[in-house]
C-alpha cells in the first residue's frame, strides 16, 4: 500500500449497504490521507529515515488504537442508576479510572460502579471487556501474554514486548497471570479437554498409535530450615503420538506435569487419552513404549495390550555387557544389536549369548555387570518384539517423548539460573503443553469462560430494559 497524500473521496450515499472489508478499505485510505509523513517524523533538512518512519509509524498506529479502544470502553456504559442481579438491587455510585493492558498498550477509562450494603462494587463495563476476576489484562492480551511466557522466560517476553511496541510486560505480572489461569485450567480441564478432543479429528491416514512416558530432572527451590535451597526432582512428560503406514509421526499430544508421586495426574491424561481414541478409533491400536523404569511398566500394561521398551535403552545395557566381554565385546555388541532388532528370537538369542559370557567371565566384577544385564533382558523379554512392530510400520523407540523432555521440559525449564515453585514450573508447562499440542486456543476459551461464570451473572437493570450484553472479541 501507497502512502499516499492525495485527498481520498468517500461516499457520502448511505442508501447501499457496505461490506465490512470496504468499511475496513476506506478506514485505511482515510487515515493514510492525515498521515503527514515528513512532518511528522522529519526534520525538514534531510530525507525521512525510513526506519524512523517504520517505528513512528507503528508507534502512531498503537496510538490510535488506543485511543479509540478508550473511547469504545467508555461507550459501553450506559450510566443506568441500578442494576439488579440475583434479586439484590445494587445502586451507582461515582465514576473510577482504571486502566488495562490491550494488545495496543495500556489503556485509561473512567466507568461506573454499583455497590450495596456490606459488598464489594460491581463494574459491568469490565465484566463486558472479560475482565474475569478484575484481571489487569483484556482477554486477547491475556492470551498473548501467557502464550508468550511459556515459551520465553519473563524477562524475555518483556523486552521483546518492548521492542515490538504495544503492550508493556512486568515479569511479576506475567507469572501470576500464568499461575492463575493454569489453575483455572485445572479446575475445568477433565471436562474440557473431552470437548476438545470431540472436535479433533484422528489424523488422516492413522494406523497406529504410540504411547510414552518419561522423566526429566529440574530445578527445584525448596525452604528447609527456614532457607531457600535448590534441589532437582523429576518431572514427567506424556505423549501420544498417531503414525501412518511407513512409521511416520502425524500428531503428537504432549503433556508435561512438575514432579508428582507416581507420576498421577500425567497417568491420569494418558488414561483419557487413550479412552478416546479407543472410542473414536477402535481399529487403532497404541502400543506403549518406555524405558525399563518399573514403575512406567506397572502403569503402561494396564492400558495397552502392545508393550515394547525403548529399543535405545535396551541398546544401553547391550553396551554395559560389551564392556565386561573384553576382547571380543565390541564385534558382540554390533552384532547382538542388530539380532535383536530383526531376529523373531532376538531378546532370546542374546540372553543365551549373555549366559555363555558369564560363565566365562574374566573376575568377578565382568561376572555381576553380565549378571545384571541378563536379568533386564529376561525380565524384559516380553517386551522387545521389535521386528514385529517394525514389519507392522511403528516404531520401536520413545524418541517422540524423550523429545517432548527437550521441547516441553528442558528448553523452557532448565536455562541458566531458573529455579522454579511447583506451582509456578506447572503454569508453564500446562500452557507450553497445551500449545505444543495444538490445543491453546481451545484451552483459552474455556478457562475465560469458567473466570467469567465465577465473578457472578451478567447484570440486568433493575426495570429488567437491560440491553444485550457486547463482548470485546
Amino acid at each position: 500500500m501507497s502512502l499516499s497524500s492525495s485527498p481520498v473521496a468517500l461516499s457520502n450515499d448511505t442508501s447501499t449497504p457496505r461490506s465490512r472489508d470496504d468499511l475496513r478499505a476506506s478506514t485505511v485510505e482515510a487515515i493514510i490521507t492525515v498521515i503527514d509523513i515528513p512532518a511528522l517524523f522529519g526534520d525538514g533538512s534531510s530525507p525521512v529515515n525510513a526506519s524512523e518512519v517504520e517505528h513512528g509509524l507503528k508507534d502512531l498506529m498503537n496510538d490510535s488504537c488506543r485511543a479509540a479502544m478508550g473511547e469504545y470502553i467508555e461507550g459501553l456504559d450506559d450510566g443506568r442508576p441500578t442494576l439488579l442481579r440475583d434479586g439484590e438491587t445494587w445502586t451507582r455510585v461515582p465514576k473510577t479510572r482504571k486502566t488495562i493492558m490491550t494488545l495496543f498498550g495500556p489503556v485509561s477509562y473512567v466507568r461506573h460502579r454499583y455497590r450495596r450494603a456490606d459488598s464489594s462494587s460491581v463494574v459491568p463495563v469490565d465484566e463486558q471487556l472479560g475482565l474475569a476476576k478484575d484481571y489487569y489484562f483484556t482477554e486477547p492480551a491475556g492470551e498473548l501474554a501467557v502464550l508468550l511466557y511459556s515459551q520465553l522466560p519473563a524477562r524475555t517476553c518483556s523486552d521483546l514486548c518492548r521492542r515490538i511496541g504495544g503492550m508493556t510486560l512486568t515479569e511479576s505480572t506475567l507469572q501470576r497471570l500464568a499461575r492463575e489461569t493454569a489453575g483455572t485450567w485445572d479446575e475445568v480441564s477433565r471436562g474440557a479437554l473431552e470437548e476438545i478432543r470431540d472436535e479433533e479429528d484422528i489424523p488422516e491416514g492413522a494406523v497406529g498409535a504410540c504411547v510414552s512416558l518419561d522423566g526429566v530432572m529440574v530445578p527445584m527451590r525448596e525452604e528447609r530450615n527456614g532457607s531457600l535451597t535448590t534441589s532437582y526432582r523429576e518431572a514427567s512428560c506424556g505423549t501420544l503420538t498417531w503414525f501412518d503406514r511407513e512409521g511416520e509421526a502425524l500428531r503428537t499430544v504432549a503433556t508435561g506435569r512438575m514432579p508428582e508421586a507416581h507420576k498421577r495426574t500425567l497417568k491420569e491424561q494418558l488414561e483419557d487419552e487413550l479412552a478416546h481414541l479407543a472410542k473414536a478409533a477402535p481399529h487403532i491400536s497404541a502400543v506403549a513404549i518406555a524405558d525399563g523404569a518399573k514403575d512406567n511398566w506397572t502403569f503402561l500394561e494396564t492400558v495397552s495390550d502392545h508393550c515394547l521398551v525403548d529399543y535405545w535403552h535396551a541398546c544401553q545395557h547391550l553396551a554395559k555387557a560389551k564392556d565386561a566381554i573384553g576382547d571380543k565385546g565390541k564385534t558382540w555388541y554390533a552384532r547382538h544389536k542388530t539380532i535383536l532388532r530383526d531376529d523373531l528370537e532376538g531378546a532370546d538369542k542374546v540372553i543365551r549369548s549373555l549366559r555363555h559370557y558369564r560363565r566365562t567371565a574374566q573376575g568377578s566384577g565382568a561376572a555381576e555387570t553380565l549378571r545384571e544385564v541378563q536379568t533386564y533382558f529376561e525380565n524384559n523379554r516380553h517386551r522387545m518384539n521389535y521386528r514385529e512392530w517394525r514389519k507392522l510400520g511403528r516404531p520401536i523407540g520413545s524418541g517422540v517423548v524423550e523429545a517432548a523432555n527437550k521441547t516441553l521440559v528442558t528448553r523452557r525449564l532448565k536455562l541458566s539460573g531458573q529455579r522454579w515453585l511447583h506451582e509456578g514450573g506447572q503454569a508453564v508447562l500446562t500452557w507450553r503443553s497445551l500449545y505444543q499440542s495444538g490445543r491453546f486456543d481451545a484451552a483459552w476459551k474455556h478457562v475465560m469462560a469458567r473466570l467469567k461464570s465465577t465473578a457472578g451473572a451478567q447484570c440486568q437493570s433493575a426495570n429488567d430494559n437491560c440491553e444485550k450484553t457486547r463482548r470485546v472479541a
